[in-house]
């Protein structure tokens, strides 16, 4: 044979045949390597395999299999010596090709431990080995045979390759790296295996430590073990180096209008950062209880079927991971934590000085958070600088779990759980138990169902207000209306059917309301228009309307499976921490009042039980304030935008009742970010796959707010470092048509996806079984909140369908509250005191301002002083010395 068909032969085979000579190596040759690396890495494959199986790769390897195969054994037909083997009643020519089918057919008979698989794989291997001379003719009948064994070797090679490819592409598996592509993976494929069959390297160890491992990578399918060094998978870099060039060289996604030939690139854009954070930031929370959970569950079995309606508080939802989501679940993370002993409390300053009136739409409607931190043990803050509206207050810390981790109080489901509560407790107390129906107000029936004590029955009144209770009576309604038209239509139907169907069909509204009506209001720019309807119904769709025929490529909904991308669904720490939107909470509510005169509520009375004693003054208050609220913009997310009534805000229980002291929430935002590791604003930039900012300016984009942040943190580059994320989220310069930042924007695009993405009951779950036909149709004709509040409300519905507008979007702009505050409908005191807050900052940034400018001076002239005196006695003091006395 030339050397040239030897190599080819080598290289064709070597995947195959470099196992075994390494298998019959010294036993301690590779004991240690296989038990630090190769099975280490086997581990993980079986887990991978196990939990996240790949279409695309098992159809990968359905194709180029029998290429390998045949081409294999026409190599092992061409190069091996024939063995005339003796068999009962006849003598049988068996070569290479004849041995390794044989030994190919008992292995996998003696491995594979399903059955059917076994027949499966010996028919596989039997009509390969089969049909090995049809392909040798072809391949000789049209290239020759004296090329045969080149064009055999180029296909096991070529087809071997596109697997090895695959494996990398798709699982992040291997590493570029040749000994570990053809020589440590088929390694372990073959010794792996064989040790668990027959007790190879004699050691019980190696297959407690295979197992253990296994079941870890089950349990933390987002780690993988990385070999020899440590690099992202072949795609993740793909990935990234294109998300670099798109930031660098591409239009911004937010410059781009729709109408414009490189719109395309601006959703390319936002899909490929989204992909890249789904790789790199979606972190497993803790599977084990919390003390929450421990005390609700229990004893509690894992479901064994799916639920067919929404659970009380999420036990279930996913069937796999019934606690996933559920109140008392762990919240996660989508970044590492900063350390405890790094974690800075200090924060009176900066609450004060940068939290210290400019409008928006009003989009604080559907923010009554997802996520509630479970409180701990009080602690005291103390304001000695005089900076606080509160001399002194308490609070509560957040209750700690045991990993570290926090527990949410809160379902972390799209449940509507703002209208159904949180437990079962809490939803018994919301229903009527009569035809599926929610309480109602019998006395005023434009307010929620109320306790002898003035209390709310229906929902989560956790630190409530009035802009939720609004919501919540809206919603209710709908959900009354629902079971309404579901016993019209299936009248066998008892009260819980009803309710469950009218909840689920509910949940699913609110989901999509929050998708498609008020996520384009909050990103108010056509390609997000485009992005968010594609989110829901599909590219096609998006582009062409609702109704337009054809598939739904890139849709979040209507799947045959939730995908949760192989990490049971949570949301998490950061997610909380950019979804802080205070600032756009009004200072107050214009009301117009039946008599054209009109009357300002302050922010303070809008309230807990202050707001629910402001909704009672009439029976027609709580329609005059929703008329307001719907029509008149509230705050903008920016600094120095903080409601002075949340700088002295008295929490409330989960009943809505008065805990009996006072908070400085806007101290409280910064201290929470701080207590739960949340990453600095740059580093939080950073994790997030964003460039960091370099200096003040850039970062905010008006010279006024640079030199206020410089003044708190000191000057940049150092000081943007320590900047804390809800400081720099707030002062960082807008996108155009953006009410968020661009910060918070991308930790939107992860986790409101995912939200869509992961939910069984937006995929398998989402057909008629759980919804109803009726339930569907009724979905998918609702697009909006104006449907609802047209339906409910229409006198103050009215004024948008005619505009043809979302109710999202206020009727009025900025200039309606400068009237009324020239007319003196606000209080002139109020006024002036919003003057006062304003002057005294402006007065405390000059004052630090000056005295920075003096502190520099005063350096500078040091500094000239030290130079002069060096000239001076140089010459006379050697240079060393003279940087001795100065050290």
């Amino acid at each position: 044979m030339y050397g040239i068909e030897t190599l080819i032969v080598s290289l064709a085979c070597v995947r195959n045949f470099t196992p075994f000579v390494f298998g019959f190596l010294p036993v301690n040759t590779f004991r240690q390597f296989g038990t630090s690396i190769v099975f280490e890495d086997a581990a993980y494959s079986d887990a991978h395999h196990a939990k996240v199986p790949n279409n695309i790769h098992s159809g990968i390897h359905a194709v180029t299999n029998p290429f390998i195969a045949l081409s294999l054994f026409a190599i092992l037909d061409i190069t091996s010596p024939i063995f005339v083997a003796p068999f009962p009643f006849q003598l049988v020519e068996i070569n290479g090709a004849g041995l390794w089918f044989i030994g190919l057919f008992i292995w996998y008979i003696l491995y594979d431990p399903y059955i059917i698989r076994k027949i499966i794989t010996s028919i596989y291997w039997t009509v390969n080995f089969a049909l090995r001379k049809p392909f040798e003719t072809f391949i000789v009948t049209h290239f020759g045979e004296k090329n045969a064994l080149f064009v055999y070797a180029g296909i096991y090679i070529f087809c071997d390759g596109i697997q090895i490819v695959s494996h990398y592409f798709i699982e992040g598996h291997y590493l570029h790296n040749w000994a570990m592509l053809l020589v440590y993976q088929p390694y372990y494929t073959v010794w792996g295996y064989m040790h668990k069959l027959f007790g190879f390297y004699g050691s019980e160890e190696m297959e407690i430590l295979v197992k253990s491992r296994v079941d870890y990578y089950l349990e933390h399918p987002h780690e993988h073990p990385r070999i020899l060094k440590n690099v992202d998978p072949l795609m993740l870099k793909l990935m990234k180096l294109m998300h670099h060039f798109g930031r660098r060289f591409l239009p911004h996604y937010s410059t781009l209008d729709i109408n414009t030939p490189l719109r395309i690139c601006g959703l390319l854009q936002i899909i490929l950062h989204r992909a890249i954070l789904e790789k790199c930031n979606l972190k497993k929370s803790p599977q084990t209880p919390g003390d929450m959970r421990k005390s609700m569950r229990q004893g509690n079995k894992c479901p064994v079927a799916a639920p067919k309606f929404r659970p009380d508080d999420g036990y279930g939802t996913d069937v796999d991971h019934p606690f996933t989501g559920i109140t008392g679940y762990a919240i996660g993370r989508n970044m590492p934590a900063i350390p405890k002993h790094l974690r800075e409390k200090e924060i009176r300053a900066i609450s004060s000085q940068l939290h210290g009136f400019k409008l928006s739409t009003w989009i604080q409607a559907q923010v009554h958070g997802w996520i509630g931190h479970i409180d701990g043990d009080f602690i005291e803050m103390k304001n000695g600088e005089g900076l606080c509206p509160l001399k002194q207050f308490r609070f509560p810390e957040t209750l700690e779990r045991f990993d570290g981790h926090f527990d949410s109080e809160r379902s972390q489901w799209w449940d509507a759980s703002f209208l159904y509560g949180q437990n079962s407790q809490q939803l018994s107390e919301t229903r009527s138990f009569v035809g599926g129906k929610l309480k109602v107000n019998n006395v005023n029936p434009d307010m929620l169902a109320m306790r002898d004590d003035g209390t709310y029955f229906i929902g989560d009144q956790k630190n409530s207000w009035i802009g939720i209770s609004i919501l919540q009576d809206l919603f209710l309604k709908e959900h009354n209306y629902i079971c309404d038209q579901l016993a019209e239509r299936y009248p066998s139907m008892n009260d819980d059917e009803l309710f469950g169907y009218a909840r689920n069909i509910i949940s699913a509204l609110n989901a999509k309301i929050h998708t498609v009506d008020w996520t384009v209001e909050l990103l108010k720019t056509d390609l997000l228009d485009i992005g968010m309807n594609t989110n829901w119904y599909g590219l096609i769709k998006a582009f062409k309307g609702k109704h337009a025929n054809g598939p739904n490529p890139f849709t979040k909904v209507g799947k045959k499976k939730a995908n949760n991308k192989g990490i049971p669904f949570c949301l998490t720490e950061e997610f909380a921490a950019v979804y802080r939107l205070h600032p756009l909470c009004p200072p107050g509510v214009v009301v117009h009042n039946e008599d054209a005169s009109k009357e300002f509520v302050p922010f303070e009375d809008l309230l807990n039980e202050d707001g629910r004693k402001t909704l009672q003054r009439s029976k027609d208050t709580p329609r005059m304030i929703s008329r307001s609220m719907f029509e008149y913009p509230c705050g903008h997310l920016v600094g120095s935008n903080y409601p002075d009534a949340l700088r002295k805000v008295g929490p409330s229980d989960e009943d809505g009742c008065d805990q009996g002291f006072k908070v400085d929430l806007a101290a409280i935002d910064l201290f929470r970010d701080r207590e739960r590791g949340i990453q600095k604003y740059n580093e939080f930039r950073r994790q997030l796959h964003l460039p960091p900012f370099k200096s003040w300016l850039e970062m905010t984009g008006d010279l006024n707010s640079a030199k206020k942040l410089e003044v708190i943190y000191g000057p940049a580059p150092g000081g943007i470092e320590k900047c804390d994320l809800l400081v720099g989220d707030l002062y960082e310069k807008k996108l155009p048509g953006f009410a968020i930042s661009e910060t918070s924007f991308i930790v939107f695009v992860l986790m409101a996806t995912r939200r869509l993405e992961a939910d069984p009951f937006l995929h398998e779950y989402y057909d008629k079984e759980h919804y109803t036909e009726y339930g569907l149709k009724y979905i998918f004709d609702n697009d909006g909140l104006i449907e609802l509040l047209n339906r409910h409300y229409p006198d103050i519905a009215k004024p948008f369908v005619e505009r043809g507008q979302s109710a999202f979007k206020p009727i009025y702009g900025p200039e309606k509250w400068q009237e009324s505050i020239d007319d003196g409908t606000v209080d002139p005191s109020r006024v002036q005191m919003w003057k006062d807050v304003k002057e005294d900052n402006e007065e405390f940034f000059s004052s630090m301002m000056k005295q920075n400018e003096e502190e520099e001076d005063e350096e500078e002239k040091t500094k000239q002083k030290s130079y002069i005196h060096d000239e001076d006695i140089e010459g006379s003091i050697p240079s060393e010395t003279t940087r001795l006395m100065h050290g």
